[in-house]
């Protein structure tokens, strides 16, 4: 029996990775996945090829949620639940680390900034 969905605030707490033997190759706007030794490549669509380039567990799904809403150009709640089901199905495909909870906001860098001038 599979635990019950988290709510919001735990959700965006939640700073999952992509695991290290995991290989992503961007084709287009969409993306391939697949772990060392799988012989089963995963399609990922535009949504989720944004999600795997961001899931590196520093980033919490709720900083995420806003920059993927950002990035796309979509309304927060609808990238939400994408990236609610982009999860789930990572998960079921045993590319993700185990997800660590970001208990306090880091200084994590904005990943959508503009490089700091040497």
């Amino acid at each position: 029996m599979s635990a019950p969905p988290l709510d919001d605030a735990a959700f965006d707490r939640q700073a999952p990775a992509i695991r290290d033997d995991v290989i992503v190759e961007h084709i287009g706007i969409e993306a391939v996945a697949w772990a060392h030794g799988s012989p089963v490549p995963r399609r990922l669509d535009t949504v989720a090829a944004v999600v795997v380039q961001l899931l590196d567990g520093r980033v919490s799904l709720g900083e995420l949620v806003d920059d993927v809403s950002d990035v796309l150009g979509i309304p927060a709640s609808i990238a939400r639940r994408r990236i609610r089901e982009v999860i789930a199905t990572l998960e079921n495909w045993d590319l993700l680390s185990p997800a660590r909870t970001r208990t306090t906001a880091g200084d994590e860098p904005d990943l959508f900034a503009a490089p700091p001038n040497p």
